[in-house]
């Protein structure tokens, strides 16, 4: 054959997941179209959640990038990088997951689309990274990826919600 599978096999595992449910989300969304309909999403409160997780994720990354620029990532004794991952990490889930002061079926639907344009963005990162990185580096990599959704969904989630703030903004201006 012209196609030898073994050399592909780890491309393979890494695409079939996402192929299969593609396939079974889009067979579901055509026997049942309704069923599919978003309800209200269970989110963390506005008031301490939100700022909560917004200072967390400050924190972590401005002591990530200190410890990136001092040299210490690789310390074996420190305990301060796990940390501020950590730290990071928990405020990003804060801040995608909690509402906003107006939260209404729009901000829904806008917050649907973020995370579905954060995962094809995810997962375009993971693909062209496993088919250009080897070894260590490819190593390395899948520990920065490991931000990538939380950090794509936040930043298209804040992008639409003030294009959004912009144009109703704009809409109530008179002519």
């Amino acid at each position: 054959s012209l196609i030898k599978v073994d050399e592909y096999r780890s491309e393979l595992n890494i695409l079939l997941p996402l192929l299969l449910f593609n396939l079974r989300f889009y067979y579901l969304l055509k026997i049942k179209p309704d069923y599919f309909l978003t309800g209200d999403i269970e989110l963390f409160n506005h008031q301490p959640y939100l700022l909560i997780g917004r200072a967390l994720t400050l924190m972590g990354l401005a002591y990530l990038a200190y410890i990136l620029l001092s040299n210490q990532l690789f310390d074996v004794d420190n305990v301060y990088p796990k940390i501020s991952v950590l730290s990071f990490i928990l405020g990003m889930f804060l801040w995608a997951f909690s509402r906003r002061k107006h939260e209404d079926e729009g901000t829904n639907q806008i917050r649907v689309n973020a995370m579905q344009g954060s995962f094809y963005a995810h997962y375009f990162i993971i693909l062209l990274g496993t088919a250009t990185m080897y070894s260590l580096s490819y190593l390395l990599f899948l520990g920065l990826v490991q931000f990538t959704l939380l950090l794509f969904h936040i930043l298209l989630l804040e992008g639409l919600l003030w294009k959004e703030r912009l144009a109703l903004k704009n809409e109530d201006k008179p002519i």
